[in-house]
């Protein structure tokens, strides 16, 4: 049992860490971040600078946490904004895919009802978890969201 969860604890941090570098790597792309994150190993055809900064970044996030709370607490804090975090970023691309089917509804019928209730139930999901977690978790995860939109605004008028 033990070697399972430690498997698991594992490949869900290797599996996030992918992903967070992942993301990294496009924002560069896309001109949110700066550039050297998209740099790619030609060996490995890896985006290596933004993995690099994605597992300092975890692992700073982690530590600080487990520095500052208790361990269980620090695992419910990062658990519960890593939950919101993973259910908005499946509202933001249910409503993308309705917004890409609606242009051919005939075609992609399909899809959109696909689309719907995975919105119907993540927007069920967010509002059971906002219900019920604690509020200074919420806070924590709306100032992130609130960071976030400032930045990415900050952006936008520094292109124009």
């Amino acid at each position: 049992m033990l070697l399972a969860l430690i498997n698991d604890g594992v490949l869900g941090v290797l599996a996030y860490n992918l992903a967070s570098s992942r993301v990294l790597y496009a924002m560069s792309i896309d001109g949110w971040l700066p550039k050297p994150l998209s740099y790619i190993n030609v060996n490995t055809n890896n985006p290596t600078l933004a993995a690099l900064v994605s597992s300092v970044g975890i692992i700073l996030v982690s530590v600080s946490a487990s520095s500052l709370l208790s361990p269980l607490m620090a695992f419910l804090v990062l658990g519960a904004l890593s939950t919101m975090a993973g259910l908005i970023v499946h509202v933001v691309s249910d409503v993308s895919l309705l917004r890409i089917s609606a242009r051919r509804v005939k075609r992609y019928l399909g899809q959109i009802i696909l689309a719907s209730s995975a919105l119907a139930l993540a927007a069920y999901s967010i509002t059971s978890t906002v219900v019920s977690i604690n509020p200074v978790f919420m806070e924590l995860f709306l100032g992130w969201l609130i960071i976030g939109f400032i930045y990415a605004e900050a952006q936008s008028i520094i292109r124009e």
